[in-house]
């Protein structure tokens, strides 16, 4: 087990959250910087920021979720409460932790009520170095960054309503696997161009990403190890 989807699950709020695309750029909004120029000054800004704190909410048909999250270099969270699912996982650089309730570990994660028995209300831990643990890393560091940022094309850029007139990218995802999406990321046009927020828009859904705390850090609460099972003996 890949211990993939919960970040399917985080991909797809990130990228299927929010609001209307904004309307395209009026006369005389040639002095904005193109969105190649505000991209990777983006891109350039969070690859020197060591963490962030993220909060999502979504509400998709009769499903209301939130996730919150802090990414750090090496180490990260995510806490996710949906209707009546719970997960929680802990990345530090040692193992990655995976705890929720019997809906939260087979629905979203994917487990066999046989395998969620064995966790229990317990944590499984997964070590440094083996297949789970890196699946997890990858997606509970800033190594998601990456992710996080549109391409160039097919993207247009206006300015906020606000008084700080901030960067706002629109553009449309087709319809793939699930609806098309109208995305809007807000990037901040102050020193530090670093994403504000995400809402998106689809048939079956909307929500919000807020992005904050950027390189301000965070605390780690780390499951004793008496609270722990291995990942061995859930899958044996």
């Amino acid at each position: 087990m890949t211990l993939s989807r919960p970040f399917a699950h985080f991909a797809l709020t990130l990228g299927l959250l929010g609001a209307l695309l904004s309307a395209p750029i009026a006369a005389g909004a040639s002095n904005l910087p193109s969105v190649t120029a505000i991209l990777k000054a983006a891109n350039a800004q969070m690859l020197k920021e060591t963490s962030v704190h993220i909060e999502v909410v979504s509400v998709n048909k009769t499903t209301s979720s939130t996730i919150k999250v802090n990414l750090g270099v090496t180490k990260g969270a995510e806490y996710l409460q949906s209707n009546k699912m719970k997960v929680a996982i802990v990345v530090t650089p040692q193992a990655a932790y995976l705890s929720g309730n019997k809906l939260g570990l087979t629905t979203v994660m994917g487990l066999t009520s046989v395998q969620q028995s064995k966790i229990g209300t317990k944590w499984m831990k997964m070590l440094h170095g083996t297949s789970p643990y890196t699946n997890l890393a990858k997606n509970l560091t800033t190594a998601v960054f990456s992710r996080i940022l549109p391409q160039v094309k097919g993207t247009k850029v206006s300015t906020s309503s606000d008084k700080a007139k901030d960067f706002q990218l629109s553009w449309m995802t087709a319809a793939g696997a699930s609806s098309a999406t109208k995305n809007v990321l807000l990037i901040s046009s102050g020193a530090k161009r670093l994403p504000i927020s995400q809402t998106i828009t689809t048939s079956a859904g909307h929500g919000t990403t807020k992005y904050s705390k950027w390189g301000k850090g965070f605390t780690l609460t780390v499951p004793r190890a008496n609270d722990t099972v291995t990942y061995k003996a859930v899958f044996g």
